[in-house]
């Protein structure tokens, strides 16, 4: 058949060599580290889940250990419990009259209800205002103080007309 001189079986050989070491690479060698590296990022991405797991799990212990303390106070509270009564209450111990009381509908929180309501304060005086936010911020019947808004009063000079929202839990 063909013979070829030894310079030319030398540059068939370098050829063939070159071509296996190619197809080495490309079907033995790259696909490994592609496959590492793929693995790698996997890795990665599986660690961020569990750290974010993790989180979460802690942030929902912490609400458990939260909605355990909001059951043992409404165990605590009474029965006949109402924010509008609560309001009015402390309104009256504090010296100071409500002009309107407006309650909003109540939001689903899972085994809770919150109920809030917008009470209107007018012309009351700082003092005032301080006695009654200090009687209905009562961490003991769970009500606290969401908003509030406070203008002069262009009446009487020294007096301030107060909106406040006030929200408080309830079992559903």
């Amino acid at each position: 058949m063909f013979t070829l001189a030894k310079r030319e079986k030398n540059l068939v050989i370098g050829a063939a060599c070159f071509l296996g070491i190619f197809f080495l690479f490309h079907l033995l060698i790259f696909p490994f580290f592609e496959k590492k590296d793929r693995m790698e990022k996997g890795i990665k991405a599986r660690e961020t889940e569990l750290e974010e797991m993790i989180r979460l799990s802690d942030e929902y212990e912490a609400y458990k250990g939260d909605t355990q303390g909001i059951e043992q106070v409404l165990a605590r509270r009474n029965r006949g419990f109402t924010l509008r009564t609560f309001l009015q209450e402390k309104a009256n111990e504090a010296g100071v009259i409500i002009g309107r009381i407006d309650q909003f509908p109540s939001k689903d929180m899972g085994n809770f209800m919150e109920s809030t309501m917008e009470v209107k304060l007018e012309a009351v005086t700082l003092k005032q205002l301080m006695e009654y936010l200090y009687r209905i911020e009562s961490p003991e019947d769970l009500v606290s103080v969401s908003t509030i808004s406070i203008k002069q009063n262009k009446k009487e000079p020294g007096y301030h007309d107060v909106t406040l929202r006030a929200l408080t839990f309830e079992e559903t």
